[in-house]
């Protein structure tokens, strides 16, 4: 609410869709609990990051996370079916390895 809707309101995009010139197809997806401080997040899949996968390098592991990668704006993908969310579609992409899940303290 803070940040990511105010960056992108101007474009009715995802964060993702404002910043990056392609694709990211995630290697993990994360779920989190919203009670979890941001740079304890980012702390925590760092470290995972680095148990996971030691041969790859941070700018090699795209980790999807639904506040960046679905439109705040227009949040009607997540109707539907299950199957057609975009939760689901990252997590049986051709490229997603894991599930990574963060909790709160």
């Amino acid at each position: 609410e803070l940040i990511v809707k105010p960056l992108t309101c101007p474009f009715r995009s995802s964060f993702m869709e404002l910043v990056s010139n392609s694709p990211q197809r995630p290697k993990v997806f994360m779920s989190h609990a919203w009670s979890t401080a941001w740079k304890t997040t980012i702390r925590l899949l760092k470290f995972y990051a680095k148990q996971r996968f030691p041969k790859l390098t941070p700018a090699d592991i795209y980790i999807w996370i639904c506040t960046f990668a679905n439109n705040q704006h227009d949040l009607g993908e997540l109707g539907g079916g299950l199957m057609e969310t975009p939760f689901v579609r990252a997590i049986r992409g051709e490229e997603c390895v894991g599930t990574v899940v963060v909790l709160d303290e």
